[in-house]
């Protein structure tokens, strides 16, 4: 068979089809709260065994931004991940000093 690389996909893959239709890409601002309790859902009904490897996958512009800044430790822990998304401060930090882009 040879060796085949894990890729985000395979992620979203084994856990059904069609779960990146239930979450929304989330880039900052409101509805932080909405969407964090829509994954959680997601991740409690379909299995998802590690959600800190599955929330990065729906992330995007300034919340991806905010989450490639974390360190490496920081960015295994969902709880944290978390935090940082509810933390619109830092996002718009990052918007703000050119070092995020939409």
């Amino acid at each position: 068979m040879g060796f085949r690389p894990r890729f985000a996909g395979d992620r979203m893959a084994s856990v059904g089809p069609g779960v990146d239709k239930l979450i929304k890409p989330f880039s900052g601002g409101e509805g932080v709260n909405e969407w964090i309790s829509k994954v959680e859902l997601v991740v409690r009904l379909t299995g998802v065994k590690d959600e800190a490897a599955f929330l990065p996958l729906f992330l995007e512009g300034g919340a991806l931004a905010v989450y490639l800044e974390m360190p490496s430790a920081e960015q295994k822990d969902a709880a944290t991940i978390k935090k940082s998304c509810v933390q619109p401060s830092l996002i718009a930090h990052l918007w703000h000093t050119g070092r995020c882009e939409g």
